[in-house]
């Protein structure tokens, strides 16, 4: 019954909902043959349906006006924690130093944004530094990021190869980093009216979704590369549906049938759980296993926050599975039970809260975003690290930085983004 209504409901969400980043699975082998011939998909009914986003304005140099005056409207967040009372002086500051540290990685040629000037997941920290930038109020060409968003964009474009696929040589991002640039270019595709770029994201974006098409396997999920259809995992599953949806509501075509069987994919590797609450009650929740091709009992936080947040943006809000789900990445971030392995959430950190920011904030309850941004909050500014930095012309300027196993970049792109969401800008996070 879950799923015939994950089914039905995602017919009509995909239509309406706005737009839904170095990824888990580290334990992978590598695997190689990007431009390997594909196998084309059959054809399939296809609609699309554009949808106008918001183009916000910054006024001041850190992309500002107030909060409340900027922001979307979104409906039913009457009693939610946003705008200034959500993101405080402290957060404040911490964003702008973040977004000053992206832009003093991002080289002024090429546009690429990256750790220290490696290429090693260049393809994806460049996508997720111009979410957050985005996610700052700034557009292309507008505001005080819009032309570091159109450099980005243009390294973006620049690496997609025949095939539609966002790789080059040295980039180990693989199928998320392709993932994370399509969903960071259907953004800024949805932001422009016309013009050259808007045309050539277009033809850029169609060409990535029949790659995404044709590279599903055939349980519904995503394996490391294109040409991989033998292995499929939850976190590449779960970027390729964020930006197949991203595409769709943007106006680009997308063939519904493999963002259904994704869906199903995701939904078909909840796994029961039992779990012990801080009152010690035994309750039963729901957990997402790494690879419906490995049978794995491994209880992680980032992989379960990912499927939950996918499954929401699919507009399923109800369901044992779901709540059951929401309550663990709830009560084991807050400490409120040690059943969970705390190895991956440590690993993944930033991976898993970008998803749980997302699964938080869309939860019909408006209690669990409540209480959760304002404790992920001072979790990440407790994790922060200033630093004064000279400029070319003698003055100084604060970066903020975070530590991660794939770079400082990487982990304040997302610090950003998840401080960043109750400004509402970017459709990834809207309800």
């Amino acid at each position: 019954m879950e799923l015939a209504r994950l089914r039905t409901v995602l017919l009509l969400a995909l239509g309406t909902a706005l737009i839904p980043l170095i990824g888990a699975a580290a334990t992978a082998s590598e695997h190689h043959g990007p431009d390997s011939a594909l196998v084309r998909a059959e054809s399939h009914p296809e609609v699309a349906m554009p949808i106008e986003l918001p183009a916000p304005q910054a006024e001041n140099e850190d992309g500002e006006t107030s909060d409340e005056a900027r922001r979307p409207e979104v409906r039913g967040e009457e009693n939610m924690l946003m705008g200034s009372a959500a993101i405080n002086d402290q957060a404040r500051e911490a964003i702008r130093g973040a977004l000053r540290f992206i832009v003093a990685n991002q080289d002024e040629e090429t546009g690429r944004i990256s750790n220290r000037g490696q290429q090693r997941y260049a393809i994806s920290v460049t996508a997720l530094g111009g979410l957050a930038m985005l996610a700052s109020g700034s557009t292309p060409g507008r505001g005080p990021y819009g032309r570091n968003i159109e450099l980005a964009v243009e390294y973006l474009l620049s690496v997609q190869g025949r095939i539609g696929y966002f790789h080059t040589t040295g980039d180990h991002s693989r199928i998320h980093g392709h993932g994370y640039a399509t969903q960071f270019l259907a953004h800024t595709y949805g932001m422009l009216r016309d013009g050259d770029l808007r045309d050539n994201l277009r033809r850029a974006l169609t060409r990535a979704v029949r790659l995404t098409e044709e590279s599903q396997t055939d349980l519904g999920g995503w394996g490391y590369t294109p040409d991989d259809r033998h292995f499929d995992e939850a976190s590449t599953t779960v970027t390729q549906i964020q930006a197949l949806r991203a595409c769709r509501d943007a106006g680009i075509k997308v063939n519904e049938r493999v963002i259904d069987r994704a869906i199903q994919y995701v939904h078909n590797s909840a796994v029961a759980i039992d779990w012990v609450d801080q009152d010690g009650v035994t309750r039963q929740g729901y957990n997402f296993v790494y690879s419906l091709r490995w049978n794995s009992s491994r209880v992680s936080f980032p992989l379960t926050a990912a499927a939950i947040s996918v499954l929401h943006g699919a507009g399923a809000y109800e369901g044992r599975i779901l709540q059951g789900g929401l309550d663990w990445i709830f009560h084991f971030f807050l400490g409120r039970t040690d059943v969970g392995d705390t190895s991956w959430y440590d690993r993944w950190f930033y991976y898993g809260h970008f998803y749980a920011a997302q699964a938080m904030y869309q939860a019909p309850d408006e209690s669990y975003w409540n209480e959760y941004y304002p404790r992920i909050r001072d979790v990440l500014l407790d994790r922060a690290q200033s630093r004064e930095v000279r400029l070319g012309d003698g003055s100084t300027e604060t970066h903020y930085t975070w530590s991660s196993n794939y770079g400082e970049v990487y982990a304040a792109a997302i610090s950003a983004l998840v401080l960043q969401v109750p400004r509402g800008y970017l459709p990834l996070f809207q309800r």
